[in-house]
């Protein structure tokens, strides 16, 4: 299914609407949107999210550093709301671009040496925290809560590349909404199809200091997803909560009145 919103400098930005859940009901259209950073959003794509998809609330789930290096463009009418998924302390695990080709390439030197062994480390290691660590698990609760007092129009979701913090959220609301989890899977593995002119783009910026093949790979997976990284998500919630639902539940406080309310505001028939 074709989800990406057509945009002229934002690659990653998708709506989700159509998706079916296993009821064979829809998510409507214009309100559900995912996305990687605004930085670069050109007049033409706020336009387009204000105007075609009536964006009216923009979550950020970066920390506030990364909000500080990249911040979103104003944008009139728009809420935006501060809703950090990890600390800047895992962020030294997950940073996903710096401002400069030279500390960026310093950084995938780092990475480079680090998971030369297991290029899935990356995704091992932090996949699980997303849904463990105390902050973490705050934060996306927060998340249903706003997209609970949403009364109208579309809320958009973003972190830096719109892949890992972002994945696992729309995972999670997708889970809430009953989409069959091969659908969200395939969503989730929509990125590397999506993201691909900006990984591009940073190899062009990476050669300019090293044409060591490693390298580009270790870019590659870093600005990628792999489908174990997401799976091993649903395995730590069994793991820990004992099932989805009772993750659902009792950690993002869905219980059966909220969820179906959730289900009310963003489904069809």
């Amino acid at each position: 299914m074709e989800t990406r919103i057509e945009l002229e400098n934002l690659y990653n930005t998708r709506d989700l609407g159509g998706y079916r859940t296993q009821e064979g009901k829809k998510i409507r259209p214009k309100r559900l949107l995912r996305s990687g950073t605004l930085e670069r959003a050109t007049d033409r794509d706020i336009r387009k999210l204000t105007d075609e998809y009536q964006m009216k609330t923009v979550v950020d789930f970066r920390t506030r550093a990364e909000m500080d290096q990249k911040p979103d463009p104003p944008i009139e009418g728009v809420t935006f709301i501060h809703n950090p998924i990890l600390t800047e302390a895992q962020m030294g695990i997950t940073r996903e671009e710096e401002n400069n080709a030279k500390s960026f390439m310093n950084m995938l030197m780092e990475y480079t040496r680090r998971i030369q062994d297991n290029p899935m480390a990356f995704g091992e290691d932090i996949y699980p925290q997303l849904v463990t660590n105390e902050e973490s698990v705050y934060h996306y609760r927060r998340f249903f809560e706003i997209l609970l007092e949403q009364e109208e129009g579309a809320v958009l979701w973003h972190c830096t590349a719109g892949k890992d913090r972002v994945g696992t959220g729309t995972a999670l609301l997708l889970s809430a909404l009953n989409v069959d989890r091969e659908t969200i899977l395939q969503d989730y593995m929509l990125t590397n199809t999506y993201i691909e002119p900006e990984t591009r783009r940073m190899q062009e910026m990476v050669s300019g200091f090293t044409t060591d093949p490693v390298v580009f790979h270790t870019l590659r997976v870093l600005n990628g997803v792999e489908r174990g990284y997401l799976e091993s998500v649903f395995q730590t919630i069994d793991r820990v909560y004992g099932s989805l639902k009772e993750f659902l539940e009792h950690q993002m406080g869905l219980n059966r009145e909220r969820r179906m309310e959730l289900c009310h505001r963003y489904l069809t028939e």
